[in-house]
């Protein structure tokens, strides 16, 4: 399940090696925007730090999450904030530069997972809906049609598109 995998054993070492700044053992000593001195730091909502107290799921989650980051925990009771979901790799166009081709007729071995996902919306800065052609899939029509943001109102919802099945009903 996605959240063992977020405390698994890989995700640990790797906060370890993040807290004690060992760039080289955390696999991001070569991490191009780190080189090129561009800041990396934990992505959020600004906004939300003009609660306070923190009042919204995502204000209080965000909170808890910095405490655990600054007390160099490994493993975190906080969940994610940021999911990219690719279901499919399912497309309308051929482009020969594409490096999908070979995995376009896989889809989600796991479809739970997405219910997963959804479970976390409430604390999630940013969802992005990956593949081929998301909007061909029916997941992502249903997502924009039913997400409720007064439930998070900091959400961003992140696409990559080549804009042919988008119609002024999708928009």
């Amino acid at each position: 399940h996605l959240l063992e995998i977020w405390n698994g054993e890989v995700y640990q070492e790797l906060r370890r090696n993040m807290a004690e700044g060992n760039l080289e053992a955390a696999g991001c000593s070569k991490c191009f925007a780190l080189q090129q001195g561009i800041p990396m730091g934990m992505m959020y909502d600004p906004d939300a730090d003009l609660e306070s107290p923190p009042q919204s799921a995502y204000a209080k989650h965000l909170q808890f999450l910095r405490n655990e980051i600054a007390d160099g925990k490994a493993a975190l009771e906080s969940n994610p904030t940021v999911i990219s979901l690719t279901s499919s790799h399912q497309c309308n166009l051929r482009c020969i530069h594409c490096y999908q081709t070979i995995t376009r007729d896989r889809t989600l071995v796991r479809e739970d997972c997405i219910d997963e996902i959804f479970g976390l919306l409430p604390t999630l800065v940013r969802i992005t809906a990956g593949g081929g052609e998301p909007f061909l899939l029916p997941l992502w029509k249903h997502f924009l049609r039913d997400v409720d943001l007064s439930v998070n109102p900091y959400l961003e919802f992140a696409v990559s598109t080549n804009a042919t099945v988008v119609t002024e009903k999708l928009i």
